[in-house]
């Protein structure tokens, strides 16, 4: 699991991420800080273009903007995601499909968190 702090597209934020879990602390007012539901976190992606830290779980995604908790996508994989490339505003990846013991890739809209395929 990862462990680390990051920068949040809110310059008054930070994220503290460290066994499987992620904080948002307001760094003007540290008693506000928001534990976010997906559990566990396996992989921080760090994306300022988008204006986005995007975390990944074994069955979803989901993403953290400057006004908050921007989506989270809907289950993509039996167990496990594979992240892969971003073009654009889409991010590519795989999730496993339990059914055909295979991973099935998907494609996620970083803008609106939905997406097409994967393994679910």
């Amino acid at each position: 699991m990862p462990t680390g702090v990051f920068a949040c597209p809110n310059s008054d934020e930070l994220c503290a991420v460290a066994g499987g879990y992620a904080y948002v602390i307001d760094t003007a007012r540290p008693e506000r800080c928001t534990h976010l539901s997906l559990k566990p976190v396996v992989e921080v992606l760090a994306l300022p273009e988008q204006g986005l830290l995007v975390f990944a779980g074994f069955h979803s995604l989901m993403a953290w903007g400057a006004d908050g908790r921007a989506w989270e996508t809907a289950r993509l994989s039996w167990e496990g995601l594979r992240l892969g490339e971003i073009a654009g505003d889409t991010l590519h990846g795989f999730g496993w499909n339990m059914q055909t013991d295979k991973d099935v890739a998907f494609a996620v809209d970083l803008r609106t968190g939905k997406h097409t395929g994967g393994g679910f």
